[in-house]
């Protein structure tokens, strides 16, 4: 597989142009609509420009970002709502960049303990029947 990076830029290019400054969830898509990557950002601008920096990237972004041909955005009220959309989609289209939610973990939660005397919060994978509450995912 070549990687032709100006190809690439140039659709990134294209689509910072019109990238909501809002927090939500970003898809890359490949040739065929093939979804590439799901992201998250605070502001989706933001973090698409960051991959406009192309030689700062591993290779592997860039070969990503050389397959861009299209992107598509989700706005959200804020990152809590973006990362569970994006962790929803990861599971469900399993895109091929994206290494760490492929697999079979489960979901975040938020943990309150209230058994102790000063309650803390804390994220965790596993919801315990330990008198915590739990949140998500």
């Amino acid at each position: 597989m070549s990687i032709n990076l100006k190809q690439g830029l140039e659709t990134l290019k294209k689509y910072i142009k019109i990238a909501p400054e809002q927090p939500g969830v970003y898809r890359m898509l490949g040739e065929n609509d093939v979804v590439l990557y799901i992201g998250k950002a605070k502001s989706i601008k933001k973090r698409i420009v960051s991959y406009s920096r192309i030689h700062q990237l591993p290779m592997r972004l860039q070969r990503m970002v050389s397959e861009i041909q299209k992107m598509e955005f989700i706005i959200v009220e804020n990152e809590a709502k973006a990362l569970l959309v994006e962790n929803e989609l990861i599971k469900r289209l399993e895109p091929r960049y994206n290494i760490l939610l492929k697999d079979d973990k489960m979901y975040p939660y938020i943990k309150i303990t209230l058994n102790e005397d000063y309650p803390t919060l804390r994220i965790t994978r596993k919801k315990l029947n330990d008198g915590a509450k739990y949140y998500g995912p």
